[in-house]
């Protein structure tokens, strides 16, 4: 019947959709997430701490990166952890030499910007690539683990793209979990029931992955004569020591943005078709008390006079 092969096909497209808006890495990353972290937290032993993996420059703890531990000797991967949403992860190898191997999207390992510092702040015991002796058993391997951001910079087009793209991803895994709803409701039973429930689940993913935390605090742009908000303004935050990219955001329709980021120094740099680019004052959070913060300076820009001549020309 159209029922029994409907309910399906809604449990599948929503599942490959998924997968299409995170990537099927970053998919299976987290499901191998949820199935060894509880493993992993009944094994762990209080006295030990964790490893964290982190962004060398915002200082922030990446999650769902994959770090394996592999035996330097036979080259063989003895053991995989998956970071959690603290970037944390731990070890509890044999005695012997070992490596750690990870690597992700949009970030390089080892750290070139820490290369040579063994402690970055809170983060002691920075790992570069090293072999780790394992002298006792039930050592706990547990170094902090820097990587480098790439800092592409997309244009805008492609951001504008990549945001319109992700709203529409939104607005039909919403409609899929309404139908699974409506199936479940109309034809009840183990088969349209158990669908809905993985489709809950595969929102449940899509909401933790492609959807992004959202901010304690925005700044807003607005043009200086004006002051109306100005959207789709390109945003980027830089590192200040080493004049690196860290993120690119485009403002919505409020011209609201905002960045979560650690405790460095940073600028922003404003730049919209017809204004003229701005760059913000240094941003010093090296001393600030929460390890996350918000970024989001207020900020007018100026109308090009390029298009301000051509406006009084056509005038």
């Amino acid at each position: 019947m159209a029922k029994d092969v409907a309910a399906p096909v809604v449990a599948s497209a929503a599942a490959v959709g998924t997968a299409v808006v995170v990537g099927w890495a970053q998919l299976l990353g987290y499901l191998r997430f949820l199935f060894t972290q509880p493993f992993l937290l009944i094994k762990r032993r209080k006295r030990y701490g964790w490893g964290v993996v982190y962004n060398s420059l915002t200082k922030l703890p990446l999650d769902l990166i994959i770090v394996r531990l592999v035996d330097v000797n036979s080259n063989r991967i003895i053991q995989t952890r998956v970071t959690d949403s603290h970037g944390r992860y731990v070890f509890f190898p044999a005695i012997g030499s070992y490596r750690l191997e990870t690597s992700a999207n949009q970030f390089k390992f080892p750290s070139a910007f820490l290369g040579a510092v063994k402690d970055d702040g809170a983060f002691l015991d920075l790992y570069h690539g090293e072999p780790v002796e394992v002298k006792e058993a039930g050592v706990a391997i547990t170094t902090n683990i820097p990587l480098d951001p790439l800092g592409s910079e997309p244009p805008l087009w492609k951001l504008v793209g990549r945001l319109a793209w992700r709203r529409l991803q939104h607005f039909f895994s919403i409609l899929s979990l309404l139908l699974a709803l409506g199936f479940a409701v109309w034809v009840p039973s183990v088969l349209t029931i158990s669908l809905l429930a993985a489709q809950a689940v595969f929102y449940a993913i899509f909401l933790r992955l492609a959807i992004p935390q959202k901010p304690k605090s925005w700044g807003i742009i607005y043009d200086e004569k004006t002051r109306r908000p100005l959207a789709r303004t390109v945003a980027r935050i830089f590192d200040q020591q080493y004049n690196k990219l860290l993120e690119t955001q485009v403002t919505d329709k409020t011209g609201r943005y905002s960045f979560l980021v650690g405790r460095n120094k940073y600028y922003v740099s404003y730049e919209k078709d017809g204004y003229e680019k701005k760059q913000s004052e240094t941003i010093d959070l090296q001393n600030s008390s929460e390890p996350v913060a918000s970024v989001g300076v207020d900020a007018n820009l100026v109308k090009d006079n390029q298009t301000v001549d051509k406006v009084d020309k056509t005038d």
